[in-house]
């Protein structure tokens, strides 16, 4: 990704493909907590959404930007807009955001607000829908 980046960012720099270069790095920055980078990277995802007018990369970089905004404790500016991408990536079906989005907010729900049944309403909501039933890990 990095390399990629590398070329995207000299060649094509207001470019989807760039855009989600930024959000493959944030997944990575997700999982190892590398939080300032991921920031950074989704607000760069975001301005090139914006820009290009994209609704899929924007709810992709508002996924990532409002998990950052949510670790920094800046919560309520990161659950909305989480819950804003949640609802795009449920217009476009975009099972990876609509994913990420449930599992954040569903784990949110079940570990900090202590209410078990809203992650669990989430969690159903989630698997219930059509996209997820063709989803490959489901259907084995």
């Amino acid at each position: 990704l990095e390399a990629a980046r590398a070329i995207l960012e000299h060649d094509a720099p207001e470019s989807a493909a760039l855009a989600y270069v930024y959000v493959g790095i944030c997944t990575s920055c997700f999982w190892t907590l590398e939080n300032d980078r991921n920031l950074d990277l989704a607000q760069r995802a975001l301005a090139i959404g914006e820009k290009l007018g994209s609704r899929p990369v924007i709810a992709h970089a508002q996924i990532f930007l409002g998990i950052a905004l949510a670790r920094q404790g800046q919560l309520r500016a990161g659950l909305d807009l989480i819950e804003r991408a949640q609802r795009t990536g449920e217009e476009e079906n975009l099972a990876f955001v609509t994913f990420l989005g449930t599992s954040f907010l569903g784990g949110f729900d079940l570990g900090t607000r202590r209410d078990p049944r809203t992650g669990n309403d989430w969690a159903r909501r989630e698997l219930a829908k059509p996209h997820q039933a063709t989803a490959s890990l489901m259907a084995k």
